[in-house]
C-alpha cells in the first residue's frame, strides 16, 4: 500500500506551503493509492476530497487533535467518527476521557508516526523557513522551539520502498478501515426533532399559527391566513421546514440566553419568519415582497432563503 497520511495543508495556517490540489497531484504523481490532510481543522477536507475524487485518488478524511497537550492524527473510518470529530475539534480543550468518549469511529495515531509533509519538494525548505519566522514573529536565523526542523518535503517513490513493513501494514489498515466519504450535491440539512413529537412540516405550521395569531391577533385577517398558508405550501414542496425549525430553534436559545440578533437576507421577508419571531418587521406593513426569493423556480436550484 503507498499512501502518505500526514501531509499538512495551507489550512495549517502560517504551517504549510501546499494547496489541498497539490497534494493530490503529488500523491498522483508518487504512485500513491491514498492520502490523507492532517490539519488542525476540517477547513480544508471537502477541498482535498473533491480534487481526490476527480483524480481517482482515496481521501482519507482526518485531523490532528491535541489531546492533553499532545498531537494525535484521527483517521475517520464512518460517518459517526465524522461526527465526533467535529466535536473534538469543536472544543477549545480536549481531555483524554472525552477523547475516549468520542473515539468510535476513528483510528488514533500519535502525530509524528509518520514524518510530516508540509512542502512539496527539498528546494521549498527556505521559504517553509520564512514562513515559520513570520508564524513565530522571529527573525530568520533566530533559533526558536517553536519553529519545526527537518526535511518535511513530499515523499518520492523511493521512500516508500525503504518504509518498515510493520508501519506500511497500519497505513493500509488505516486506508481500507477509512471509508467515509462527503456526501456532495443537493442540500443536507441537520434533523429536526419537534419536542412534541409530530412532524417537522406539523410542527412548522402549529409555531406559525401561534405566531399569526400574537402577530395580527385571533382571528387573524382571513388575506393574512392566505398567504402564511402559501407560504408554508411551498416551504414544503421544497422540504425546507427543518431549514426554517433550526434557525427559529437557534434563535430561541439566543433569545434564553439574553442575546440579540438583527435579521437579515431573502427569508426575512417571508411570513413564515415574522410568525416564528426569527424576523420583528412585518412583511405586510412594508409591502415586503416574498416571492421574490420563496418560490418554486428559486427553491427547484436549491438556492436557499438566506
Amino acid at each position: 500500500m503507498r499512501a502518505v497520511l500526514n501531509c499538512k495543508s495551507g489550512f495549517s495556517f502560517l504551517d504549510s506551503l501546499m494547496k489541498p490540489e497539490e497534494i493530490v497531484r503529488l500523491a498522483l504523481e508518487a504512485g500513491c493509492e491514498a492520502v490523507a490532510v492532517t490539519d488542525p481543522n476540517l477547513h480544508g477536507a471537502v477541498e482535498v476530497f473533491q480534487a481526490g475524487k476527480d483524480a481517482g485518488l482515496k481521501v482519507v478524511i482526518a485531523a490532528e487533535v491535541t489531546v492533553e497537550g499532545a498531537a494525535w492524527n484521527a483517521y475517520v473510518k464512518n460517518d459517526e467518527g465524522y461526527r465526533n470529530l467535529c466535536v473534538l475539534l469543536s472544543l477549545p480543550v480536549v481531555e483524554r476521557q472525552v477523547a475516549r468518549a468520542h473515539g468510535t469511529g476513528l483510528i488514533w495515531r500519535r502525530a509524528e508516526w509518520l514524518p510530516q509533509v508540509r512542502y512539496a519538494a527539498p528546494e521549498d525548505a527556505g521559504m517553509f523557513a520564512i514562513l515559520q519566522s513570520i508564524r513565530t514573529l522571529t527573525l530568520l536565523e533566530r533559533r526558536d522551539p517553536r519553529k519545526r526542523r527537518g526535511a518535511m518535503h513530499f515523499p518520492q517513490r523511493a521512500w516508500f520502498e525503504k518504509i518498515d513493513r510493520k508501519v506500511a501494514r497500519d497505513m493500509a489498515h488505516i486506508v481500507q478501515a477509512c471509508e467515509f466519504e462527503f456526501k456532495l450535491g443537493g442540500l443536507n440539512f441537520p434533523r429536526f426533532r419537534p419536542p412534541d413529537g409530530t412532524t417537522p412540516r406539523a410542527f412548522l405550521r402549529k409555531l406559525a399559527m401561534e405566531g399569526v395569531m400574537r402577530r395580527y391577533g385571533n382571528p387573524p385577517p382571513s388575506e393574512i391566513v392566505l398567504q402564511l398558508g402559501e407560504e408554508l405550501a411551498i416551504i414544503g414542496e421544497v422540504g425546507y421546514e427543518e431549514y426554517f425549525l433550526l434557525t427559529w430553534d437557534i434563535l430561541e436559545d439566543c433569545k434564553r440566553a439574553g442575546i440579540d440578533w438583527i435579521t437579515r437576507g431573502s427569508a426575512a421577508d417571508s411570513l413564515v419568519c415574522y410568525c416564528l419571531g426569527i424576523s420583528d418587521v412585518c412583511p405586510v406593513r412594508f409591502e415586503l415582497y416574498f416571492r421574490r426569493f420563496l418560490n418554486r423556480d428559486r427553491m427547484s436550484l436549491n438556492k436557499l432563503p438566506d
